[in-house]
């Protein structure tokens, strides 16, 4: 395996951390590497050593966390360094409403900003893996849409290299 996939999430959030743990899953099962980082813990620095790039960010007033868009800001020096690579989303959210597709835009938008590929899926959650976890802390279960997201990235990934 010696094309890696950056998985970066906010580590604030236990669901965001589920679905990471699903979503590199599925990364290694696409032939990929796979490493785990929380927002507080990446630098921008960190997305050049990466061919792909995966964000989750709990979705907070229809975009992401505060961590999330700092750590997004924090890249804009990288424009055309990050050119070519391949970038992902997912989220979560309390209600099927919570504005997880506005989150995910928010997030796929800033790969598309660097130049980068950004991978969706015409059969699925077409903008990016969601987990709806509903006001009665159950969630709705969708890791087969985290473990798709990965693999597909990395599928990807093997195909652009």
């Amino acid at each position: 395996m010696d094309k890696k996939i950056l998985i970066i999430c906010d580590a604030k959030h236990k669901t965001i951390d589920k679905m990471a743990v699903v979503v590199a899953s599925g990364v290694r099962a696409g032939g990929a590497e796979a490493v785990i980082e929380s927002c507080e813990a990446a630098s921008a620095g960190d997305f050049e050593n990466y061919d792909g790039i995966i964000i989750g960010s709990p979705s907070y007033f229809a975009g992401p966390s505060a961590c999330i868009k700092g750590l997004i800001d924090s890249t804009y020096h990288l424009k055309g360094k990050l050119e070519g690579k391949v970038g992902a989303a997912f989220t979560t959210s309390e209600h099927i409403g919570g504005g997880n597709e506005l989150t995910l835009r928010a997030i796929t938008d800033s790969f598309f900003v660097h130049g980068m590929i950004v991978q969706g899926d015409p059969k699925s959650d077409h903008f990016g893996a969601v987990v709806v976890t509903g006001s009665s802390d159950i969630m709705i279960d969708t890791s087969g849409e985290c473990y798709r997201l990965g693999r597909r990235v990395a599928e990807l990934v093997l195909k652009l290299s």
